[in-house]
């Protein structure tokens, strides 16, 4: 009974997304794994917290080729901080299209700790930062399925598509990818 039992949990774990990870400098770039998406993708939640006194880092980036896209044309998420320190969550689609949300705050550089939330739907994309939304985005791209995850590069604390790498300085604790629920989806 109780091998069936955990065995369920497991198979829930797995629908509903990856365990909470924490990170420090010493440990980016860290790969994720496609078993710790959910299943399937969307709607998709990235979340934790984090920490730093920089900007223009990426936390988390998951990218792939696109099925007939161009040499060195690449699709998915990217989580960062920009110039402003602001959070923000871009989606590139295919052909170069792009879908960007970001926080409502500014200046989140600030060596405190923030808790964030992004929000992926097939509709929109959406950042909360400390429970404020900053507005929503709507998708520009095509679904995330299980195919794009098996072939995508997902890494926490660095920006693969960078000339340089530029790893993340400063903690992401609580990190998870899971199911979104259905408070959490993306708000006009």
């Amino acid at each position: 009974r109780v091998f069936v039992l955990l065995s369920g949990w497991a198979a829930l774990l797995r629908a509903s997304g990856s365990t909470l990870q924490d990170f420090v400098s010493a440990d980016y770039p860290a790969s994720i794994n496609a078993s710790e998406f959910p299943t399937p993708v969307e709607p998709l939640a990235v979340q934790g917290m984090f920490d730093t006194f920089e900007d223009e880092r990426v936390i988390f980036s998951a990218l792939a080729a696109p099925p007939r896209g161009g040499l060195g044309d690449k699709v998915g998420l990217l989580l960062y901080l920009d110039d402003d320190g602001r959070l923000v969550l871009e989606e590139l689609a295919a052909g170069g299209a792009r879908a960007v949300a970001h926080s409502e705050q500014e200046n989140l550089n600030d060596g405190e700790s923030h808790k964030f939330l992004a929000a992926i739907t097939p509709e929109a994309i959406q950042v909360s930062v400390d429970g404020r939304s900053g507005a929503s985005s709507a998708r520009r791209g095509a679904a995330l399925e299980e195919t794009w995850v098996e072939a995508a590069r997902a890494v926490v604390g660095q920006d693969p598509t960078a000339a340089e790498a530029r790893l993340f300085e400063g903690r992401i604790q609580g990190f998870a990818l899971r199911r979104l629920q259905l408070g959490e989806r993306p708000q006009a």
